[in-house]
């Protein structure tokens, strides 16, 4: 598993970057928002990512983003409405978009589908009294953290990356994982990638926790202020 954030030009970075590289990417795009060059920047993220991947993007403004990301070649799939009461009275937007139509989501993960006893409580949607509690930061994290784990997996094959999915509880017990490929090889760790990482992000913090390998990348001429 890697883990490392990278002070430098995102566009240049991401340029000398593989095809099909990423899992997934969960970033927040710079609050100045839609400049041409974080257009190219997305770009280049969505070549690196894989065919299964998504693309997890807090922003500020979403309706023209969304057009605009379409003609870019993403799929748009709106706020995921488990993200609304975690989202609730902030002015950032959580919007998925994923590379194709067939894409990896670990559904376990959000809560849906399925009933509420089979998971864990953390992953459990807040009650009213406790989203009035969470300040900004702390929504933030927990949207956030959704994102990585269902975006990606713990497990992936060392050959060609694809994701484990969780398999039935009654073919393999409860939490167990089985590859999507023909390879057999676990040895690989899905990457979650951030091109418009800044100080503080809880993606990369995140992603280590849950062993993803990381990859942010801290540009300040497209940080700017969140």
């Amino acid at each position: 598993m890697s883990w490392r954030i990278e002070q430098a030009d995102a566009l240049a970075l991401l340029r000398e970057l593989p095809d099909g590289w990423a899992q997934t990417c969960v970033t927040s795009l710079p609050r100045p928002g839609a400049s041409a060059e974080v257009f190219a920047i997305l770009v280049q993220a969505r070549r690196v990512l894989r065919a299964d991947s998504t693309l997890w993007l807090f922003t500020h403004r979403a309706e023209p983003l969304q057009d605009a990301l379409g003609e870019l070649g993403f799929y748009g799939h709106g706020t995921p409405r488990w993200a609304a009461p975690l989202a609730a009275n902030t002015n950032t937007r959580l919007l998925l978009f994923t590379k194709s139509t067939r894409f990896f989501c670990d559904a376990y993960t959000l809560n849906y589908p399925g009933p509420r006893r089979a998971f864990h409580a953390s992953t459990q949607s807040p009650t009213r009294g406790t989203r009035r509690r969470l300040c900004g930061r702390e929504r933030l994290a927990r949207l956030t953290r959704r994102c990585v784990l269902a975006g990606s997996s713990p497990l992936a094959c060392g050959v060609c990356g694809a994701p484990y999915e969780r398999a039935p509880a009654s073919e393999s017990g409860r939490g167990a994982r089985r590859p999507t490929c023909a390879h057999r090889d676990r040895a690989g760790r899905c990457l979650v990638l951030d091109p418009f990482a800044y100080p503080g992000t809880p993606t990369g913090e995140i992603a280590h926790r849950y062993g993803r390998s990381f990859l942010g990348i801290s540009d300040i001429a497209h940080v700017g202020e969140r």
